[in-house]
C-alpha cells in the first residue's frame, strides 16, 4: 500500500535512509528530489505506519509539528506526530509489546537484542559487521525476518549473556530454525570457516609482537 504522496500529487514511497546525493531524506517521499516541485508530505487516509492506520490529520501540537488521528490494530485511537510515524518511533499503542514480553518500556531483553542485531548484520550495510554477514550473502529466513515472535518460538529465550546465535551446522548458511542454536564463544570456535587457522596464526603473531614489546616470553602470557 502506498503510504503517502508527494506535495505535487505523485505517489511516492518513504525513503528508508538518507541519501543526500540523491536528494532523499529518511522519512520523506523519494519523489522529494533536488529541483522537484513538491514541498509537503501528503499522508493518505488509510495508510499504515506499523500497526497504526491513518484516519485524519489533527491539529498541530505545541511544538508546531503536524499530528494525525490514528487507530491501532487493536482498535485503540490516538493522536501521533507525523515525525514519530515516518521515523518508526511509534508503531502501536503499546499492545504489541505484550505479545512476547521481550520489549517493554523498561528495555529490551537479551533475546530481543540478539534477534535485532542478527537482522542488522544481514540487512544494514552501515553496520560494522555487515561485510562478514550480509556482505557475503548471509541472509535471515522469511520466518524470522519481520517476526520476533517466530524467532522466540523457534529458538527460545537466550540462555545467558555468554550465549549468542550460532549458525550450525552450516556456518555459511542462513539464519534459519534448522541452522541456528544458542552457543557460547568456546562452542562457536569449533564452527569456524576454513580461514580459522590463518586467523589463529595471525593472533599468534600479534601475541608474539606484544610479548616482544614487553620484553617477555610469549609462553608467559598464557
Amino acid at each position: 500500500m502506498t503510504l503517502c504522496e508527494c506535495g505535487c500529487g505523485m505517489a511516492a514511497e518513504l525513503a528508508k535512509v538518507t541519501r543526500p546525493n540523491r536528494g532523499q531524506v529518511k522519512g520523506q517521499p523519494m519523489r522529494f528530489l533536488r529541483g522537484h516541485s513538491g514541498n509537503r508530505l501528503v499522508v493518505l487516509v488509510g495508510s499504515l505506519f506499523g500497526y497504526w492506520t491513518i484516519e485524519a490529520e489533527a491539529a498541530r501540537n505545541k511544538f508546531g509539528h503536524r499530528t494525525f488521528a490514528v487507530r491501532c490494530e487493536c482498535g485503540t485511537p490516538h493522536v501521533v506526530p507525523l515525525q514519530a510515524l515516518t521515523k518508526g518511533a511509534s508503531a502501536s499503542c503499546g499492545c504489541r509489546r505484550g505479545t512476547h514480553r521481550q520489549c517493554t518500556v523498561a528495555g529490551r531483553t537479551p533475546t530481543y537484542v540478539s534477534w535485532n542485531q542478527m537482522r542488522q548484520r544481514c540487512l544494514n550495510p552501515r553496520h560494522h559487521a555487515w561485510p562478514s554477514y550480509g556482505g557475503r550473502g548471509i541472509a535471515v529466513c522469511a520466518r524470522w525476518l519481520d517476526s520476533f515472535e517466530n524467532f522466540l518460538s523457534d529458538m527460545g529465550v537466550r540462555p545467558s549473556l555468554q550465549h549468542s546465535i550460532d549458525r550450525f551446522p552450516d556456518n555459511n548458511g542462513p539464519y534459519a530454525p534448522d541452522n541456528c542454536r544458542w552457543a557460547t564463544k568456546s562452542e562457536q570456535r569449533f564452527n569456524q570457516g576454513p580461514c580459522s587457522l590463518a586467523r589463529l596464526e595471525q593472533l599468534a603473531r600479534a601475541r608474539a609482537v606484544r610479548a616482544e614489546r614487553r620484553r617477555c616470553l610469549p609462553q608467559e602470557l598464557s
